[in-house]
């Protein structure tokens, strides 16, 4: 604390110092975990200084960084500007990963942005990871706020500790869907036949194997070289008209 003056107030470990002459601010001072010595001001009125102090008091009883009191949407902003992995070779982002990245933030933050990062708790995680409406959101909220929570925890000064990286672990246990989402359709019972189409020909219409001998043998009677089987060509091979016109049995086609 100041020796010069006394506080107006002490809230925990910080001390509130009234405006002098030549500053119309309160003036706010602490002392860091590490024995550091921490100012800053407070604002021109007591009840913002008070305020203020409260937010200091509070990171110090968690032995937080100094940047602990910054929002998460803040956070966020640098987060993206940032756009490089948090893994091996921290590499940038690709366009695709931004864009994901930026989708998946704003989706867990629209209700969590305005928390400090101190207030992030485990409490708060699964809260984020739960802003979906379907189990594979909720699977994707769980990856984005595993590697913000590292970058976080990897800024110098730290946003947050190393206990609060590990509030989230690899195997973390699911959360259900916190918001109303529309339901995949579930997948058709049978397969769908190939061709089945408004120009499929359906075993009904076509015609039988016994109506196909019948039609073979009236025409074996008046063409013997190629009345039989040209019905059982058209039937079971599966040529076009066209291609069975061309059929000729003095070439030896149907030979």
């Amino acid at each position: 604390m100041s020796a010069r003056t006394e506080p107006v107030r002490v809230v925990g470990e910080v001390g509130v110092f009234a405006p002098t002459g030549d500053s119309p601010y309160y003036r706010l001072e602490w002392v860091e975990p590490d024995g550091r010595r921490g100012q800053t001001t407070g604002g021109r009125s007591l009840e913002g200084a008070l305020d203020r102090a409260e937010d200091i008091d509070d990171r110090l009883a968690m032995a937080a960084g100094p940047q602990a009191t910054t929002t998460l949407d803040t956070m966020a902003t640098v987060y993206q500007s940032q756009g490089r992995s948090r893994y091996g070779d921290q590499r940038p982002w690709t366009d695709g990963h931004a864009a994901q990245a930026r989708t998946g933030l704003r989706r867990m933050l629209r209700v969590h942005g305005t928390l400090r990062a101190m207030d992030v708790t485990r409490t708060v995680i699964d809260e984020m990871r739960a802003e979906g409406g379907t189990r594979n959101v909720v699977q994707s909220n769980t990856s984005h706020p595993r590697a913000f929570l590292l970058w976080g925890a990897t800024q110098q000064p730290p946003h947050l500790t190393p206990e609060q990286v590990a509030l989230l672990p690899q195997r973390a246990l699911p959360v259900q869907p916190r918001r109303l989402g529309t339901k995949a359709p579930e997948r058709r019972g049978t397969t769908r036949q190939v061709g089945a189409s408004t120009t499929y020909i359906r075993e009904e219409d076509a015609p039988s194997v016994l109506q196909v001998e019948r039609l073979g043998c009236e025409l074996a009677a008046e063409a013997p070289l190629w009345g039989r089987l040209a019905p059982k060509v058209a039937a079971n091979i599966g040529l076009r008209w066209g291609e069975q016109f061309q059929l000729e049995a003095k070439s030896g086609s149907w030979s």
